[in-house]
């Protein structure tokens, strides 16, 4: 009985690995050390999405993070693709920081697992540990404006802006 409770620890402990291991690639949480990756992973809720199958759509209440674990995701607005997105990408981030209507689409474009990571669960990992959440923040901030520059510098080049001599 204790090598049969001794190996299932292990396999336990295999299987939490690999889920930190997952959770380490994601951007958002890159610099988080092992306690703070389990942390997060606990507030987490593993999903199975069928080929075709809309995961919101757009103007629905934005109350989750989604995270890609396996499968592809694609995500529209007015019916034009914005970006398909592969293991380890995420989407619905701005969800963590406020409760909005959502501003696209997201569709399941293979058979997908995806780990949701609901605001209010989120809210209670920050008042838990405090400096996960501004990790965290501080991570998705950066993420953010990464993408914001893009975005301004995607619009200025399909407009003919004038430039000043």
């Amino acid at each position: 009985m204790v090598i049969k409770g001794f190996f299932k620890k292990l396999i336990m402990d295999e299987e939490l690995k690999e889920k930190l291991e997952f959770l380490k690639k994601v951007p958002l949480f890159s610099d988080l050390g092992r306690g703070a990756l389990a942390d997060v992973y606990s507030i987490s809720y593993e999903k199975h999405y069928s080929a075709g199958e809309v995961i919101f759509e757009e103007n629905q209440p934005a109350r989750a993070l989604y995270i890609v674990k396996s499968g592809r995701v694609k995500i529209t607005k007015r019916e034009k693709d914005i970006a398909v997105l592969n293991e380890g990408n995420f989407f619905g981030e701005m969800s963590l920081l406020e409760e909005i209507a959502r501003t696209a689409q997201a569709t399941s474009v293979t058979d997908s697992k995806l780990l949701l990571i609901y605001k209010v669960k989120f809210d209670g990992l920050i008042e838990d540990n405090p400096s996960v959440g501004v990790k965290v923040i501080r991570n998705l901030a950066k993420i953010l404006s990464s993408r914001l520059r893009a975005t301004t510098e995607s619009y200025a080049d399909s407009c003919d802006i004038p430039t000043t001599s």
